[in-house]
């Protein structure tokens, strides 16, 4: 899937971090134009990836997905944060 400027600006974003069968702390935010990911795992080791993204107007879905195995929530919390254009 592209963009309607760019067929190539579309990508899936990567970055290794040892999980060691340990707990793992996200941090996301989300909002019209982009995401930002913390993540952390238990030795304290951290990755960041932000995105700048275009989503259709009538997204509003938030997945999470394990690749190649499971993963188990254990707790969620989320806020709507207030617009800085209002």
């Amino acid at each position: 899937m592209g963009t309607d400027f760019d067929p190539t600006f579309s990508s899936t974003e990567h970055a290794p971090l040892a999980l060691e069968g340990k707990p793992l702390r996200l941090h996301v935010l989300v909002d019209a134009s982009s995401v930002e990911v913390y993540a952390e795992n238990a030795r304290g080791e951290q990755v960041v990836l932000t995105d700048q993204i275009f989503p259709d107007p009538s997204s509003t879905d938030v997945d999470f997905f394990a690749d190649n195995g499971t993963a188990k929530l254990t707790g969620l919390q989320a806020w709507r944060l207030a617009s800085i254009w209002k």
